[in-house]
């Protein structure tokens, strides 16, 4: 009498609605197929740009405007091309960071504390994508005080500058400060306007 063992189907789980490039990021992407050497395929792309790395990494640029793009990978066996799989990729937008000061979008917060927080920061929450970041081009800050409502000029980057910085310290307990017009320019170039910040003095 012999024994035998069956072998349990093998499974391949593939998230379907992450097939998504970002644009104005280097989207990596790796290729392989199996008892094929990865210099025998050949990766091409419908809508964008891909480029192979020395770690045989691809790293793809997809257009700004395109809803979708097609990635194929071919080889060749016996002279003629064989396509191992095409896959369609979503083409989005990276999303908007929140603007926060200290931490808070809103709230209550210490007039030392604001002050030592020192600016306005893109906050990208989960959203993590290798290195990139967005940076502050400019908001404008406004308070009332006495009754009277005082802005600064347009602020050039995310930092406290002098003015802004004389604005804090002449607040007084329970006074609003209003961060806004908060511009942001990300890895796509493009200028984003992203939430206000509204603070109370405590």
């Amino acid at each position: 009498q012999s024994s035998y063992t069956v072998a349990p189907p093998s499974a391949t789980v593939a998230p379907t609605q992450m097939m998504i490039l970002y644009q104005g990021l280097k989207n990596p992407i790796s290729v392989s197929a199996p008892g094929i050497s990865n210099d025998n395929i050949n990766v091409s792309i419908s809508k964008g740009k891909i480029e192979k790395d020395a770690q045989g990494l691809y790293w793809v640029e997809v257009n700004a405007g395109d809803k979708n793009t097609t990635i194929t990978a071919t080889t060749n066996i016996n002279n003629k091309e064989v396509v191992l799989g095409t896959y369609e990729f979503r083409v989005k937008r990276v999303p908007s960071p929140e603007a926060k000061i200290g931490g808070l979008s809103s709230g209550k917060i210490g007039k030392d504390e604001l002050q030592a927080s020192g600016g306005i920061i893109p906050d990208m929450g989960d959203f993590e994508f290798g290195d990139f970041q967005y940076n502050i081009v400019s908001y404008t800050l406004a308070t009332i005080s006495g009754g009277d409502y005082k802005t600064s000029g347009t602020i050039k980057g995310g930092r406290f500058n002098q003015e802004v910085n004389d604005m804090i310290k002449a607040a007084r307990k329970g006074q609003k400060l209003f961060f806004e017009n908060i511009q942001a320019k990300g890895p796509d170039g493009a200028i984003r306007t992203l939430n206000p910040i509204n603070i109370e003095i405590k």
